[in-house]
């Protein structure tokens, strides 16, 4: 009978172990087909929010989201720090930012991974403040959890310290765009056209913007006007060299990573940044500091075998590994650059045993990447 009820006891704590740890059951998921909520007017603001000028920022769901180093911070701030935090934020040339509500959150769905910078997006949960008060107690507030790439939400206190991520209001950059067109143009100069078309998209601000511009630094700042509208995807290629496999022709590029890492426990990686041929702007006039961020997403399969039941259960959970490069462009290398790039020494498999067997191993590889930032100046 002890043993009975020692076996039963093993058995609902390991389940509870697995949920907690590993939740991935689809009723958790806010982002689930059963209570998906609905992107109202999701396009609404798409012609007037210029997604390649939102320098570390990203518009998702109806909000602009920000994007920046310290949205990875674990453990950031507590809640009074981080609505000053977000309240007193400058980006975007606006300083209306607020805390997202839980709205917010949901309404970005999966697109919760299409951010640069997360606090631990390599773990299954990771902890972001909303500005939403628990109407149960005072002294606590909603935060936002992830399981993978889905917003779950629970409590935490307000002197607990979480990550924390601003947005904006996009009727509020929208308002801000309208008027730096109105101010930009009373210039009638250069730079006022240049504002504007940037404010707008426009053509006929950049058209006498080239009409006006006779000089080579005006050439050169009408030349980076451009980039930034256009975004540096637009303009540059990013490329993975695929020539350093020497593995058969007949696997496709993600695998071939994989057999990559399982065949020398690393990875080793030449990337390469050139001029689109497609692209409709000629680089000529000026410099380009490329800070990129190449992310080697590891997928590993975890399995449990129990020998007191004889039940088994399987998941998967998420591991990234990054590196930051530095591509700087000119004419002189023809905007072209390559560099390899070493992930180090990766994890391969495990295994241990206690009441049960664990093993966990690599099902799968790719490779994404971010840009970061683009320093632009004139090159004499």
């Amino acid at each position: 009978m002890f043993l009975l009820i020692t076996r039963i006891f093993i058995y609902l704590l390991f389940i509870y172990v697995w949920i907690v740890y590993y939740p991935s059951p689809s009723f958790l998921h806010a982002g689930s087909t059963q209570n998906r909520v609905e992107r109202v007017n999701e396009n609404e603001y798409a012609e007037t929010i210029l997604g390649a000028s939102l320098q570390n920022a990203k518009f998702l769901g109806d909000k602009i989201w920000q994007d920046q180093p310290i949205n990875e911070k674990k453990e950031a701030m507590n809640f009074f720090e981080a609505e000053e935090y977000c309240n007193s934020l400058n980006l975007l040339n606006i300083n209306e930012w607020t805390l997202p509500t839980i709205m917010d959150f949901k309404l970005l769905d999966t697109d919760m991974d299409k951010f640069s910078f997360r606090a631990n997006p390599s773990s299954s949960i990771e902890f972001y403040f909303t500005r939403d008060q628990n109407p149960h107690n005072q002294n606590s507030i909603y935060i936002a959890k992830t399981h993978k790439i889905y917003p779950t939400f629970g409590t935490s206190l307000k002197n607990e310290k979480n990550s924390v991520r601003c947005v904006l209001n996009p009727n509020i950059y929208n308002k801000y765009q309208a008027h730096r067109k109105h101010v930009s143009l009373k210039k009638e100069s250069l730079d006022g056209y240049l504002e504007a078309f940037l404010a707008t998209g426009e053509k006929k601000y950049i058209r006498e913007a080239i009409r006006i511009g006779r000089l080579q630094k005006e050439k050169a700042k009408i030349e980076e006007t451009l980039y930034n509208f256009l975004g540096p995807l637009k303009i540059f290629d990013i490329k993975a060299n695929k020539e350093l496999f020497d593995e058969t022709k007949t696997y496709d590029y993600d695998l071939k990573i994989l057999r990559a890492i399982l065949k020398s426990k690393n990875l080793k990686h030449k990337f390469s940044v050139a001029v689109k041929k497609d692209s409709k702007l000629k680089l000529k006039y000026n410099k380009y500091t490329i800070k990129i961020k190449f992310n080697l997403i590891l997928t590993y399969k975890l399995i449990a075998d129990n020998f007191l039941f004889g039940f088994d259960l399987t998941d998967s959970q998420n591991r990234k590994i990054s590196a930051i490069y530095e591509f700087i462009l000119t004419p002189n290398n023809n905007y072209s650059m390559s560099k390899i790039s070493d992930f180090g020494e990766i994890f391969q498999a495990s295994r241990s045993s206690f009441l049960f067997t664990y093993s966990n191993y690599i099902k799968s590889a790719k490779i994404e990447y971010d840009i970061i930032s683009t320093k632009i100046s004139y090159y004499k």
